[in-house]
């Protein structure tokens, strides 16, 4: 009798295998590298996610003319690129440089594309004209139709952002917020 049970035993183990047959497979990928730079900022912080907010200083709207062109609150930051194991720069380990643009055309103004568009709603009753920002490297503003590299010294990408008066008018209270993606490519 346990001889017919060792048979049937052997003979149902032929056809489990059949019924735990592979459908697929799974590849992993990986890389070992010998340092891992990492994004930092001195004008708020980057949590694993890569975004980076910068807060203006508030300004009144008189301080702002008439005319278009006026500028108020330039606020410098820096995007740095870090050793995520020591804090120490990755200058020496990695070829580092940005590329800022604008996430879609409707991000800035057809007529002025370092004017990036406050993404926040004036008052509907207003007769005063929305604010803009600009994103400058040095003391030039971006271009957003013509995406460009931004220098780096040692690591560090210095920045700077600031209200910009992108009409004629009177400009109105408002809360303002405008975002820009970029791309920081190092190798």
């Amino acid at each position: 009798m346990l001889n017919i049970l060792k048979v049937c035993a052997f003979i149902l183990s032929a056809f489990t295998a059949q019924a735990f047959a592979a459908d697929g497979t799974i590849t992993i990928n990986g890389k070992v590298i010998d340092n891992t730079c990492t994004l930092s900022s001195n004008g708020g912080p980057v949590v694993g996610s890569g975004n980076v907010t910068v807060t203006l200083a508030t300004v009144k709207t008189s301080a702002f003319g008439a005319t278009k062109g006026a500028t108020q609150a330039k606020t410098d930051f820096q995007l740095r690129i870090i050793d995520s194991t020591s804090g120490g720069s990755c200058s020496s380990l990695a070829s580092i440089g940005s590329v800022l643009i604008s996430a879609v055309s409707s991000k800035y103004l057809p007529a002025d594309s370092t004017a990036l568009i406050n993404d926040k709603a004036i008052d509907a009753n207003s007769t005063g004209k929305k604010i803009y920002l600009q994103l400058l490297s040095g003391t030039t503003a971006i271009d957003f139709r013509a995406p460009r590299s931004i220098p780096q010294t040692a690591g560090i990408i210095n920045l700077s952002t600031q209200y910009y008066q992108a009409e004629d008018g009177a400009v109105a209270a408002q809360n303002v917020s405008a975002t820009v993606d970029y791309t920081l490519i190092y190798n």
